[in-house]
């Protein structure tokens, strides 16, 4: 598909799933030709772990532990961004062999251009844009300085009792945090009730949808690439969900068909004519 590489420094480090799927380049452009009156947006980015990483991780900790030295805690992987529109389709999507950073978080929010809010998961590579931070990875935050937790934890309360401490303990933090966002956003208050995106789960579903469509540990990055790229895409274009018929926007509003993808234009990295510049957030 031609001009959906997001470049950067003269090489095309991600894609614009928008322009693959409305033929946009960001939600501003996306709002004026789909008529969408308001939209948030949320951006993460996870670790595949790549093919027998996992088994190689365990046996270098085995001698790790024999030799006293401090354990690895995370396998080789490759790092997976994905920026969605809550309730629309999937915006972008980078795929690199390489921990995240400035510049890729960059590259991740260049299609989100217009969105009338933001949501990451905290990390500090997004600061270059106004964003709010996702609620759990705020809560999970404070939770880790929690001294009462700590000790239930280590004494192996019930994880019903658990479960209702932090409800009692963080319920008065969450309601603050969501009054201050019905203040800074009242577009997105309806009913007295905030229906912006409050975490990141918004695009994960209560786990990585497009991490789980992988199915299997991949080594190639383009093997990678084009698995995840087709999740976004399918998952886009759904016109069933929660086990009962139910059309997404993208499957109403996309111009997108296969067939653009399935020639002899092939969507991965370096790879991509006309790449887009990389736009001002």
């Amino acid at each position: 598909m031609k001009g959906a590489g997001i470049e950067i420094f003269g090489k095309d480090m991600g894609i614009n799933v928008l322009h693959i799927l409305f033929g946009v380049r960001s939600v501003k452009e996306l709002k004026q030709r789909c008529k969408v009156d308001k939209s948030d947006g949320v951006a993460d980015e996870t670790y595949p772990a790549k093919k027998g990483a996992k088994k190689k991780m365990r046996e270098e900790n085995w001698e790790r532990k024999r030799n006293g030295e401090k354990p690895i805690h995370r396998p080789d992987s490759f790092c997976l961004g994905l920026s969605y529109l809550p309730s629309l389709v999937f915006a972008s999507m980078l795929c690199i062999e390489s921990d995240f950073n400035y510049l890729l978080a960059k590259i991740l929010l260049s299609p989100l251009t217009g969105v009338d809010l933001l949501l990451t998961d905290g990390d500090p590579s997004y600061n270059f844009s106004e964003h709010e931070r996702c609620l759990f990875h705020r809560l999970r935050n404070v939770c880790k300085r929690d001294l009462k937790l700590k000790e239930m934890t280590k004494n192996l309360t019930p994880l019903g009792e658990i479960s209702r401490y932090l409800h009692e303990q963080y319920k008065e933090l969450v309601e603050k945090a969501i009054e201050s966002l019905k203040r800074k956003y009242p577009q997105f208050v309806d009913g007295g009730n905030f229906t912006g995106a409050l975490t990141t789960n918004a695009m994960e579903g209560g786990n990585w949808r497009i991490k789980y469509e992988l199915r299997v540990p991949y080594e190639n990055p383009d093997s990678i690439y084009s698995r995840a790229l087709l999740a976004l895409i399918t998952d886009s274009l759904y016109n069933f969900r929660n086990g009962m018929p139910s059309t997404g926007f993208g499957y109403e509003m996309s111009t997108f068909e296969y067939r653009a993808i399935m020639g002899r234009e092939h969507i991965i990295p370096d790879g991509l004519p006309v790449p887009i510049e990389l736009p001002a957030i």
